[in-house]
């Protein structure tokens, strides 16, 4: 056997980088379950009151920054270990995102009588025009 591949297969980093990453693969399945968790409770918060909860927003963005911090690592990306060996993510990986704003929405124009009754929406004003001013 070559010295190579007898260095590699003893190496006790590597061993030891198995079982972290078998922690981390646990973890993660704890991580899917919350996940969808918050995903119901926003759906559900969304329904009942119009607007998504800052607060779980704030919380599902940091969780999607450490199922990216696990990931890294256990793809050897990264060598820096996630929580619990590390600080919790404090908001999103892409620094794009913004985590406690929420995504702006146009406002709903009312409906139209003739769009009531027959429960469509009138076509926007405008549309298939070039140029001229926005509505």
């Amino acid at each position: 056997m070559p010295d190579d591949l007898k260095d590699n297969l003893t190496d006790k980093g590597t061993w030891i980088r198995l079982l972290e990453v078998l922690l981390f693969v646990a973890i993660f399945g704890v991580v899917e379950v919350v996940a969808a968790v918050v995903v119901i409770l926003q759906f559900l918060i969304k329904l009942v009151t119009g607007e998504a909860n800052a607060r779980l927003r704030g919380f599902g963005c940091s969780l999607g920054s450490y199922c990216y911090q696990m990931i890294a690592f256990m793809c050897f990306h990264s060598d820096e270990m996630p929580y619990p060996f590390a600080p919790w993510p404090a908001g999103p990986v892409d620094p794009d995102l913004k985590a406690a704003a929420p995504a702006a929405r146009p406002a709903r124009r009312p409906r139209s009588p003739a769009a009531a009754r027959t429960g469509r929406r009138p076509a926007s004003r405008g549309a298939g025009t070039t140029g001229g001013e926005e509505h």
